[in-house]
């Protein structure tokens, strides 16, 4: 796989970028400046299920607009002539021609590599975002990439704030949308039975650089463990009926060796699919500080906020909400909390309340986020 955040690798994508600017320069001569462009990508171009596949979709109804999916290898559900290699000539041919572009986590991943380096003919650049800001702080080399983005997305005034106020991004820059993905949710306001559990851990930055013993030893692993091998949950989960699945983060493939050597117990099963799929079909989350907590408030589903090691994370990594205050499920700190809490839980769900919380964190429920945010680069854009 292709490492688009090494320095080193990224001087490979200079020569494509001086043909392709050159040849966006000719056209523009020759041809006249053709704005009716638009290039989106999402997850540095290894997934189409997020923000971008769903705005994606909303600009390619647009017949007058050429919309292509930025990707690192051709994918067979997107016709093969609305696709294009990040990093191609190609590629940056279509950057330097289009009327906006459209990515959820950086401008160099998602779209195109090293492109400050000509800063000429920019389209107006839209970050789609991939979850909602407030369980964690924007990390200081999170978009160090000596550009900034024309248009972000929000989905209430909180979240507004906090960009505007925290990370100093003009109001003029900022519009509350709410975010694409969230159109396909589906929305039950009738209490359902719980059959699958979903848990995602977030990832802790500060495992990265740990060796395989290493992280054997850390909180992280040792909860993880812990909680696919806890008989009282296992037995719990099998008298109801209920799966807790298990999604981890991509970067806990380097200590895959260490995860595969833990032997779960029945009704407990780690999956590598499609998280915007198992979102859809868990009816409870369990996580710590993962922002697809909001897509479950969203799709009134309940959470339960699993944050053993809070102290670490306040004081590592921070966020922009309080935890005692602003989340919207109950909070555990160890295993057997967890536990104990999941036994009663489950027959205990608020939908009025979860439908009240809805309203304080989201400003539209509408199925219409896409279309907002697709509004919002037209008219700021003009050919």
């Amino acid at each position: 796989m292709i490492d688009l955040f090494d320095k080193k690798r990224k001087l490979i994508y200079i020569p494509n970028l001086i043909i392709g600017f050159m040849l966006a320069v000719l056209e523009n001569m020759f041809r006249g400046r053709k704005k009716q462009i638009v290039l989106i990508g999402e997850n540095l171009g290894q997934s189409f299920q997020d923000n971008g596949r769903a705005f994606f979709l909303q600009c390619r109804q647009c017949k007058e607009i050429q919309t292509y999916w930025c990707t690192l290898r051709y994918r067979s559900e997107i016709p093969l002539n609305q696709q294009v290699i990040i990093g191609s000539v190609k590629g940056y041919r279509l950057f330097y021609r289009s009327r906006f572009v459209a990515y959820t986590h950086s401008l160099s991943t998602d779209i195109a590599p090293v492109a400050n380096k000509i800063p000429l003919l920019f389209p107006f650049v839209i970050d789609l975002g991939h979850g909602i800001d407030g369980l964690k702080k924007r990390l200081s080399t999170a978009r160090a990439t000596g550009y900034d983005a024309d248009l972000y997305t929000c989905v209430s005034s909180k979240e507004f704030s906090i960009k505007n106020k925290e990370w100093g991004i003009s109001e003029s820059k900022i519009a509350i949308t709410g975010m694409a993905r969230y159109d396909s949710l589906p929305i039950s306001h009738q209490k359902k039975k719980v059959r699958t559990i979903l848990y995602i851990p977030t990832w802790r930055d500060w495992d990265y650089e740990k060796s395989q013993d290493e992280f054997e030893k850390c909180d992280t692993f040792l909860q993880i463990k812990q909680l696919c091998t806890d008989r009282t949950l296992s037995q719990f989960l099998g008298k109801y009926g209920i799966t807790l699945t298990i999604r981890l983060h991509p970067f806990f493939d380097k200590f895959s060796k260490s995860i595969n050597s833990i032997n779960a117990l029945p009704n407990i099963e780690y999956v590598n699919k499609d998280i915007s799929v198992l979102v859809k079909q868990a009816d409870m989350f369990i996580t710590d500080y993962s922002s697809i907590c909001w897509d479950f408030l969203y799709s009134l589903k309940p959470v339960i906020f699993f944050q053993y090691d809070q102290n670490l994370y306040i004081q590592e990594r921070g966020a922009y909400i309080d935890f005692d205050s602003d989340l919207f499920g109950p909070v555990v700190f160890t295993e057997h909390e967890l536990v104990d809490k999941l036994q009663t839980q489950i027959f205990t769900i608020n939908q009025n309340e979860l439908f009240e919380l809805r309203s304080k964190y989201f400003r539209y429920v509408d199925g219409k986020n896409s279309e907002r945010i697709f509004n919002e680069a037209m008219s700021r854009t003009h050919c």
